[in-house]
């Protein structure tokens, strides 16, 4: 890769590298399949640790964990979908070392694999700035340069069960269950039929209508998570 390249995107990482050959060998993927650059592999497998590391560590510091939330948010914020978009806005290179059958392949290539190759660029970044400056260099990194990628990129990701998550929640901060009933039927309407709300106990926290009872309850369990959690990757379905 050109060398004024390389400084350019040493700037944009906010890392200078000691040994710049690792940078180097991280942004050589290689072919698709038997074409891979071995050296990189074990970089992308050493930035996957780090990279899953930092983040259940960081999730640990926010106050509304449980065991399903971290479970959750872990899973989306290190997902090949949101570590490739990342990766894009970073401007990684793709791999300027391939002969023309290589590049010809990538092209063809589909979008999930697309995906998975430019997650594993971002990941063996990580890997090679943990090679050559360590741990704290790699963290300061994901938390200073990449994390706000992340989580601008899974603000547009629906959680899996929120209403899972949100009884998780009740039961160990309020010690009580929530159940969600009809209060409102009205099967002539076209969109909003049902009206249910979330009580714990006597309390009611919320109320949300929707063509169906199952989609009032997770939209409504979506909301409610947003205003409990004060979190951002609750987008609804």
């Amino acid at each position: 890769m050109d060398p004024g390249k390389i400084i350019s995107l040493q700037r944009r990482l906010g890392v200078t590298f000691a040994d710049v050959t690792w940078l180097e060998e991280a942004l050589k993927p290689g072919g698709i399949n038997a074409g891979m650059n071995q050296k990189h592999k074990r970089l992308e497998l050493v930035g996957d640790s780090v990279l899953s590391t930092v983040i259940h560590r960081w999730l640990l510091n926010e106050p509304y964990l449980t065991v399903g939330w971290q479970t959750e948010r872990h899973g989306v914020l290190v997902s090949n979908r949101i570590i490739a978009q990342c990766s894009r806005r970073l401007g990684l290179p793709d791999d300027q070392t391939l002969t023309k059958l290589q590049r010809q392949a990538l092209r063809t290539a589909g979008e999930a694999t697309l995906t998975k190759r430019a997650a594993n660029l971002l990941e063996a970044v990580i890997g090679a700035i943990f090679c050559d400056q360590g741990y704290e260099a790699a963290e300061r990194f994901i938390l200073e340069i990449a994390l706000p990628h992340f989580e601008e990129a899974s603000a547009r990701v629906a959680i899996v069960n929120p209403k899972a998550l949100l009884q998780e929640y009740l039961e160990l901060q309020r010690d009580i269950s929530p159940r969600y009933v009809v209060v409102e039927q009205n099967l002539q309407a076209v969109k909003n039929r049902y009206t249910v709300a979330c009580m714990l106990g006597d309390e009611e926290l919320g109320r949300q209508r929707a063509v169906n009872r199952d989609l009032a309850e997770h939209r409504l369990a979506v909301r409610l998570l947003r205003e409990l959690y004060n979190v951002v990757s609750t987008a609804s379905v």
